[in-house]
């Protein structure tokens, strides 16, 4: 980034979930982070083309980001990364998951849901350093 007032990271909202999203970023200084609204389709594609890093959950911005060759930490819960995500031998790739004993599944509602919310904030964290540092480890996994 060329200057101080640019921010380090952004985060742009699922349509629809400003309210319940945005406050999880309220403690960051506004020099940290910059909350983006939703938008259209290319303009997504222009901000992933610009961008050094992506953390994404297993979603259509993720596989925008990896076809536009941005380093990209995928976040999984109940999909199969072998079949969703087959890019971590193709470049800066990589997997963070947490594999509770139902994994693999293809619900969409669960009464459980314990694949994403395991995957703790540090881990993240840890593995886009590890990531976006150029680092040669390979996929990181969470496990129970």
């Amino acid at each position: 980034m060329t200057s101080s007032n640019t921010p380090q990271l952004k985060i742009l909202l699922p349509p629809g979930q400003a309210d319940i999203w945005g406050e999880v970023f309220d403690g960051f200084a506004d020099n940290q982070v910059e909350i983006l609204p939703s938008m259209p389709l290319p303009a997504v594609k222009q901000l992933l083309a610009s961008a050094q890093g992506l953390i994404s959950v297993d979603g259509g911005a993720m596989h925008m980001g990896v076809a536009l060759g941005v380093p990209t930490l995928g976040l999984f819960g109940p999909t199969d990364p072998t079949i969703w995500f087959p890019y971590e031998s193709m470049g800066p790739y990589r997997v963070l998951m947490h594999k509770p004993h139902c994994h693999p599944c293809d619900r969409h509602e669960c009464g459980e849901f314990i694949c994403l919310p395991e995957l703790k904030p540090a881990d993240v964290q840890a593995a886009a350093l590890d990531l976006f540092g150029q680092s040669t480890t390979d996929s990181a996994e969470v496990l129970p």
